[in-house]
């Protein structure tokens, strides 16, 4: 890893820390009305110093699946590099300790980069789901199997 970060266990009060990027802004709502499905789950929080970079973790579905989730701030494009590490060594970790055969994502449809960053954890795109949220938005679903 090229830059020493904090990794810390997310805690709800983090995402009101968080500067989201625009397409996120809109799903903001959702996450803190669903905040209580977070922290069921197992998650953490990555800050540089003080700086809060991004939130993430693991839903557990149920036995052995579990649903990837992540928020970022704006300034998450000044740490790709260092996202990319921690978050393959996280949920490598998350995958064992919890025994998980299969980890799933959504992500929106347009949104390219996500759909790489995915790819670029071992993840597969498994289909599109048309009008998936509240706001009619499709998304693709990816899976890691094993």
């Amino acid at each position: 890893m090229s830059k020493q970060l904090k990794v810390v266990p997310f805690d709800k009060d983090h995402l009101s820390i968080l500067q989201l990027r625009d397409f996120e802004l809109n799903k903001l709502e959702y996450i803190q009305k669903h905040v209580a499905i977070y922290e069921q789950g197992i998650g953490y929080s990555l800050f540089d110093d003080d700086k809060l970079i991004c939130c993430a973790g693991v839903l557990f579905l149920c036995d052995g699946v579990g649903e990837v989730w992540i928020m970022c701030d704006i300034c998450v494009k000044h740490y790709i590099r260092e996202l990319y590490s921690y978050v393959k060594l996280y949920l490598g970790r998350m995958i064992e300790r919890y025994k998980l055969h299969r980890v799933q994502a959504h992500v929106l449809a347009d949104y390219e980069a996500g759909q790489r960053f995915l790819s670029r954890m071992a993840f597969e795109k498994e289909g599109l789901l048309k009008k998936y949220d509240q706001h009619k938005e499709d998304y693709f679903l990816y899976a890691r199997v094993k």
